[in-house]
C-alpha cells in the first residue's frame, strides 16, 4: 500500500521521496534498511542529515543508526521527534543511544538550526 502526499505539502522538485513499509509482510524501521536512500544522497553529494518524525524508539532510532553506519554526519531534532514509549523513558534512551553512537542533537532556532551542548 502507498500513501500519497498531500499537495500541499509542497515539495521541491529535487525532494527525494523513499516509501517504505508498503507491504504488511515487511516491517521497515529505517528509511536506509531495503531502499536507495544512501546511494541517491552521495549521488548529491550530501554528506549529513537531518532526521525527524515518528517514533524515537523505533523508526527515528534505527534510521539515524543507519545513517551513521553508512557513514553520513547525523543530526536529530528532539522538538521534531515523538516516541512510542511503551516503556516509559523509551524515547529518552533511544536519543541517549543515538548520541552515544555519535548523532548530534540541535534544536530549531529563530535561524536555522542551532547545535545543543551533549555535555
Amino acid at each position: 500500500m502507498r500513501i500519497r502526499l498531500q499537495r500541499e505539502l509542497a515539495l521541491p522538485d529535487e525532494a527525494i521521496v523513499i516509501s517504505k513499509a508498503d507491504t504488511a509482510a515487511v516491517d521497515a524501521y529505517s528509511a536506509f534498511g531495503g531502499t536507495d536512500l544512501a546511494a541517491q544522497l552521495r549521488a548529491r553529494g550530501v554528506e549529513r542529515v537531518t532526521v525527524v518524525g515518528l517514533a524515537t524508539d523505533y523508526c527515528v532510532l534505527n534510521t539515524v543508526t543507519d545513517a551513521l553506519e553508512e557513514g553520513f554526519d547525523t543530526l536529530v531534532v528532539p522538538e521534531a521527534m515523538r516516541a512510542v514509549d511503551v516503556n516509559p523513558g523509551d524515547g529518552r534512551r533511544a536519543l541517549d543511544r543515538m548520541v552515544a553512537r555519535g548523532a548530534v542533537p540541535v534544536r530549531l532556532g529563530e535561524i536555522g538550526m542551532v547545535a545543543l551542548s551533549v555535555a
